[in-house]
């Protein structure tokens, strides 16, 4: 099952580029980011990005802070349904978008690319010093969050898990095209076309959500402007080369974790989640929410929040 999805994967991305060849007419995106995406929106500058952050302050007296790193082709909006949900409970949430995704800076060939994790943690020491942070992933942004507690284990108090697995690096076609400039010019205007038709929108976003009712009400605009900036589609397949290979023998050697994961997710199936399930350090919450797709953390929202607050309470 494991080897059918990363078929499947290399295929789609196979896909993309033929029909990318086929039809050379796509619009290319020229906006730009917006100075102010947000009333509360955030820049922090770090080499040559510029990171869109949101910060929640707890209601209340803070119990903890939480970094929370979204997965990808969406965007920090994603948290906002768990974000209110804890911020009402004691804690401060900040929000942030990957580059590449949301408002954060495009990185191009002439960018001098930097290790989210690296990024990130200046981030999280700015915001709050040394003090350790609850680092939140959903889906890729779990992969980075994983880095984070690897490579700064002193910024991390425990992880917070949702929809995610181990990151053990790509094989194949996959591998072949991540990085490679000619597939990611081809293929970067198809992603941008796509990702701002709301049709293909409502159905990719069903299928992530498992919840067609749920996709049908919610603010696609979320997920759509982001690319209308220019480069997006090219960014976005850039994204994949800069991720870290997740060591599992780290992993076990980490404070408990909070893995979460829906019944119903196609993106991440339990053969995916399979190698961190058997990683996760004595202590750790395991918890498959029945009827979740791959967007827990918003479709169930209310679930995921009580189980979320269960595990923050035992590890204050």
């Amino acid at each position: 099952m494991r080897k059918t999805t990363k078929t499947l994967v290399s295929l789609l991305m196979a896909v993309i580029m033929v029909v990318a060849l086929c039809v050379p007419a796509f619009a290319v995106s020229n906006g730009t980011i917006p100075e102010k995406p947000y009333s509360n929106s955030e820049f922090f500058h770090i080499g040559d990005y510029d990171l869109h952050y949101r910060q929640f302050k707890a209601k209340g007296a803070e119990k903890g802070k939480i970094f929370m790193i979204h997965g990808f082709a969406l965007s920090s909006y994603c948290w906002m349904e768990l974000v209110d949900r804890l911020q009402a409970k004691g804690y401060t949430c900040v929000v942030v978008d990957q580059p590449d995704f949301g408002y954060s800076t495009r990185e191009t060939k002439k960018t001098k690319i930097m290790d989210r994790e690296k990024m990130f943690a200046a981030l999280m020491k700015k915001l709050n010093g040394n003090k350790p942070w609850y680092v939140a992933g959903h889906s890729m942004g779990g992969y980075i969050a994983l880095g984070l507690a690897q490579e700064y284990p002193q910024l991390v108090k425990n992880l917070l898990l949702y929809n995610t697995g181990a990151y053990e690096g790509s094989t194949g076609l996959r591998a072949a095209l991540i990085g490679n400039e000619t597939y990611m010019s081809i293929a970067g205007p198809v992603i941008e076309t796509a990702g701002t038709i709301d049709p293909l929108i409502l159905f990719a976003y069903t299928i992530a959500t498992m919840d067609p009712i749920y996709t049908w009400n919610y603010d696609r605009a979320q997920i759509e402007n982001p690319y209308k900036i220019k480069n997006s589609g090219s960014a976005a397949l850039r994204n994949f080369s800069t991720m870290t290979v997740t060591d599992l023998d780290a992993v076990k050697k980490m404070n408990p974790i909070l893995y979460v994961n829906g019944s119903l997710d196609l993106l991440f199936n339990a053969q995916l989640q399979q190698s961190l399930r058997d990683a996760l350090p004595e202590g750790s919450t395991d918890v498959t929410v029945q009827g979740g797709g791959h967007m827990t953390i918003e479709t169930h929202a209310d679930q995921v929040a009580k189980i979320t607050l269960k595990f923050l309470k035992a590890h204050p």
